[in-house]
């Protein structure tokens, strides 16, 4: 068995590391709870894919934004020739911006690998893995102050 093939699995199920370039198949399914005036705007083909098995929150979440055709964000090591980014930057002018997802893997949000979290919820790898996905929420904004209250209310108590 070739240990960089991505295709083998070790039937022990004892893998090394994901950077032998294995893969896991996965299925993405929009989750529920997306309102239905936006469901037509971030559904995806409910085809399985193949993803590296290490792959995490921003890794899948560039993956459905492709599969939107919506501009994917980069990291600054991707960089490459400055032909080719004047080309993508033209190509990325026309698509829509970005939205960041947040995955569900067995109803357990995803931050880790895939793979990891797979084996950790019990599923099995025999099969696609689904994994729901639903827009971020983005941080709140603000001082990290609340709003500040008279003394005589923080003194209450509550008897019950």
């Amino acid at each position: 068995m070739a240990a960089d093939d991505p295709m083998n699995v070790d039937p022990a199920g004892d893998d090394e590391s994901s950077a032998d370039g294995e893969q896991i198949r996965v299925t993405f399914v929009l989750d529920p709870s997306v309102p239905s005036s936006d469901r037509s705007d971030l559904e995806v083909p409910p085809d399985p894919i193949a993803v590296p098995s290490s792959v995490r929150r921003r890794g899948l979440s560039a993956v459905i934004n492709h599969l939107l055709d919506r501009k994917v964000p980069r990291d600054e090591g991707e960089r490459g020739s400055d032909d080719e980014d004047d080309n993508e930057e033209e190509e990325d002018s026309e698509k829509l911006p970005a939205v960041p997802f947040d995955f569900l893997v067995g109803g357990r949000l995803l931050r880790t690998g895939v793979e990891a979290t797979a084996r950790r919820e019990g599923l099995s790898l025999e099969r696609a893995v689904e994994v729901r996905y639903f827009p971020a929420s983005r941080a709140p904004q603000g001082g990290g102050e609340g709003e500040t209250l008279p003394d005589w209310i923080t003194a209450l108590s509550y008897f019950g």
